[in-house]
């Protein structure tokens, strides 16, 4: 079986062209695929095999909120990546429901608060980045889950 599996997994350049158009659309499937994902990600991190996450209690976060009036954007300035996997994380309903759309110095202190750890590397990522979250980190940050998800998520 693994054999197989590893003959159907695609080269990296395909992989990472089909990884990086990845992004939330309103609909249940893809919510469904994406908190996979992510939580698939969150997995990697934890010091454990067992997977830990509540689904019914956890939502998908938009780090870059979809209306970003309090970051001094424009809807039609972001539209092209706002919703990309890079810019999403998993949370608690009780985490997320206090984020709602504000500044990125305020999210992250609240972001803090989670214990999951995808939300705690993006929390390590936006510091390394001086809170910068722009089209580039998020792109960057999505090629990461990209080449991780890769080579050591569903590696065979």
């Amino acid at each position: 079986l693994e054999n197989t599996l590893r003959d159907e997994l695609p080269p990296w350049e395909l992989f990472l062209d089909s990884f990086m158009e990845l992004s939330y659309k309103n609909s249940e499937k893809s919510r469904r695929l994406l908190k996979y994902i992510l939580s698939k990600i969150d997995q990697y991190y934890r010091d454990t095999d067992e997977e830990i996450i509540d689904f019914s209690n956890v939502n998908i976060e938009h780090i870059l909120p979809r209306n970003p009036k309090s970051w001094g954007l424009t809807k039609s300035q972001i539209k092209t990546y706002v919703n990309k996997l890079g810019n999403l994380t998993l949370l608690s309903t009780k985490i997320n429901s206090k984020l709602q759309n504000k500044p990125i110095s305020e999210k992250i202190e609240i972001l803090k608060e989670s214990n999951l750890p995808i939300t705690k590397e993006l929390v390590r990522t936006l510091e390394y980045n001086n809170l910068k979250w722009t089209e580039h980190e998020i792109m960057e940050r999505q090629k990461q889950m990209a080449r991780l998800a890769y080579e050591k998520i569903w590696k065979f």
